[in-house]
């Protein structure tokens, strides 16, 4: 969980709807959803949350050794009127309880969720379970081709819900942080604030879908909140499937004939594969030999034609057949999948009538359990053929579902056979693999939360300064370059400028933002792109927090190893809490009294292992008459 997750424009965003409403939002509140200021509204008695299904975000691949993972940036949302809280003591079965809030401070248990202290993931602290759950499904959405593993969530108010209908105060901030190290722990709160969202950055351990065995193609990455219905809410008709459209990068065999083989001599065979995204360079593989003759290459051998020669046994006429694969040896998903589809390239010999024949391709080695993967079928002379498997299901046009569990033996049998010729069949036998074992992994190395890879240390953290419409961003590149300035809004690009960066020269540029955004908050963004090539992204928020808007400079910080100096001016009088936060847990704090106008300094210093790391700040300020305003930065080492 990170407190400022990047957004990136999504190529589909759409939501699939899982139950029909229980209680629907009253239309004269979603009307006034965007005039409700932040701070002084109190949810409405016997107020529930309502969890809505956001689309994945910020996909990337990743090599982590054997593994090929898709990570992106997933979320819990709340756009309710109530809170949800989850609260008690997680050391007693059944002592965690879901409250509704009741409007006067007192509350009333609803649910007893199951809360579980998890140390498979590296963060060893309580998770709530099953409030989402990811996958990677068809570009038709009708079946999974690959699991996600994070099933557990620490919930706090991280970022704001776009579109709520209102936002409270932030109630849930990562003070414990789920009760980290503390397994016995008695006591025990969470919970995500009516109008906020917790965020769970592509980089934490788990923040993926394993698709190491997944045939490249295209796909949507679907998000689903609360599937098993743990959480009580006010409106479930959002809580169905979230979907952001992606392709994986890569190639994949189409089958092959009949090629027609004169008896006695020799023919090429051309081998094709359907290309997608980034593929890199392709190559093809053998992967069983004909049965009725030789080819001019070994069985594994890498090809990086696209022909072979195919030479039938003395004297044999008949049907013959091989199966080979495609892959690609450069690019993001290089040497993936392990296991991938093998497609069938059909041959007859001489000059004989062609015998009935079925060929079955894009069955792979092994298949997880509960996923799906599409088989095709070539038949001679051409035709329909009936599917049927020993265990899943398969549809009539080749889609074969994987059981939940593997069968008894490992195995399954996929039989395609001949309506016209009845007697005539293929057979396609494949593992069935238990889904993988969570092993956490660390996240690529970024810069702020979207560096890539090879270019960290390129670009220092963005500082913010806001004045209404107009946002300053200063930075400073370590290379020769251009920098890119984007606010976004709802995922969406509103403004941006552009800069020549100079090596270790501070840069700035400023951002105007439409009249309609002068009070909201927005994402930046700073690309840096140098002049050999290399690529860095910094992200920040500019916050205007309705109720208190103007009231908080955007801060600004000096870091030198643990010093971390932050400068900011209140607007009003009251007092300033500076809290300094790595991996969501509070590292260090200082407290300073505030005058308006009046520049205010807070020394922050952090513990020596933190010396050499970033770590977000954020300034809290609380005036005498109880208004309260909030900013936040970024510290990286210097």
């Amino acid at each position: 969980m990170v407190q400022f997750p990047g957004t990136g424009s999504l190529s589909y965003i759409g939501v699939m709807p899982k139950r029909t409403a229980i209680l629907p939002l009253l239309a004269v509140a979603a009307a006034a959803a965007a005039v409700i200021p932040i701070m002084g509204f109190a949810a409405p008695g016997n107020a529930l949350p309502d969890l809505r299904s956001d689309p994945p975000n910020r996909p990337i691949l990743e090599k982590a050794g054997a593994r090929l993972l898709l990570r992106f940036d997933g979320f819990v949302t709340n756009v309710g009127y109530g809170p949800l809280d989850v609260t008690g003591d997680p050391s007693v079965a059944g002592g965690m309880k879901q409250r509704r809030s009741n409007g006067d401070g007192t509350w009333t248990p609803v649910r007893q969720p199951l809360v579980k202290y998890e140390t498979a993931d590296g963060h060893n602290h309580f998770h709530l379970m099953n409030v989402m759950r990811y996958s990677l499904r068809r570009a038709d959405s009708t079946a999974q081709v690959a699991p996600a593993q994070k099933v557990g969530f620490c919930l706090y108010d991280i970022d704001e819900a776009y579109g709520a209908p209102m936002l409270d105060d932030q109630q849930y901030a990562p003070v414990n942080f789920c009760q980290k190290g503390k397994p016995n722990a008695t006591s025990l709160s969470m919970g995500v604030s009516a109008g906020w969202r917790d965020v769970y950055d592509r980089d934490l351990a788990l923040q993926w879908v394993d698709v190491s065995n997944t045939s490249p193609g295209q796909y949507r990455i679907a998000a689903e909140t609360d599937p098993l219905d743990v959480v009580a809410e006010s409106n479930e008709g959002n809580n169905g499937f979230a979907f952001t459209n992606y392709t994986l990068p890569g190639y994949v065999a189409t089958p092959v004939g009949t090629v027609t083989v004169p008896g006695g001599t020799a023919k090429a065979v051309t081998f094709a594969a359907t290309a997608y995204g980034a593929a890199g360079t392709r190559v093809f593989r053998v992967t069983t030999a004909p049965a009725h003759g030789i080819l001019n290459v070994a069985v594994g051998q890498t090809i990086t034609g696209n022909q072979v020669t195919y030479t039938p046994a003395p004297g044999y006429s008949g049907p013959d057949a091989f199966q080979y694969v495609a892959a690609s040896t450069t690019g993001s998903s290089a040497g993936f999948p392990a296991n991938p589809g093998a497609a069938t390239a059909t041959v007859q010999v001489g000059a004989t009538a062609p015998t009935p024949t079925v060929a079955i391709s894009g069955a792979p080695a092994a298949l997880v359990a509960g996923t799906s993967a599409q088989l095709q079928a070539a038949v001679t002379p051409a035709g329909p053929v009936t599917w049927t498997a020993t265990a899943g299901t398969i549809s009539a046009d080749g889609l074969y579902v994987a059981p939940g569990t593997p069968p008894a033996g490992g195995n399954v049998t996929v039989r395609a056979t001949s309506v016209a010729s009845p007697s005539v069949f293929a057979d396609a036998t494949f593992a069935i693999t238990a889904i993988p074992v969570p092993i956490p992994t660390p996240g690529p190395s970024v810069i702020g939360s979207g560096a890539t890879n090879g270019s960290a240390g390129l670009l220092v953290a963005p500082s913010i300064t806001r004045r209404g419409r107009n946002v300053v961003v200063r930075t400073t590149a370590r290379v020769d370059g251009t920098l890119l300035v984007t606010a976004i809004r709802g995922g969406t690009p509103v403004s941006r400028c552009r800069v020549s960066a100079s090596a270790a020269t501070p840069a700035s540029c400023r951002v105007r933002l439409p009249a309609r955004f002068s009070g909201k908050a927005v994402r930046i963004t700073v690309s840096l792109t140098t002049n050999d090539g290399q690529t860095a992204v910094a992200r920040a928020l500019s916050r205007a927090t309705a109720g208190s808007a103007g009231l908080l400079a955007t801060p600004a910080i000096t870091r030198g190893g643990r010093n971390v100096v932050v400068r900011t001016t209140a607007r009003a009088n009251g007092t300033l809490l500076v809290t300094a936060i790595r991996g969501g847990t509070p590292v260090s704090r200082c407290r300073v009294s505030a005058t308006a106008t009046k520049r205010a300094t807070c020394l922050v210093r952090l513990p020596a292992r933190l010396s050499g790391k970033a770590v977000r700040i954020t300034v809290t300020l609380r005036t005498g008459n109880g208004q309260k305003a909030v900013a936040r930065a970024l510290a990286a080492p210097r």
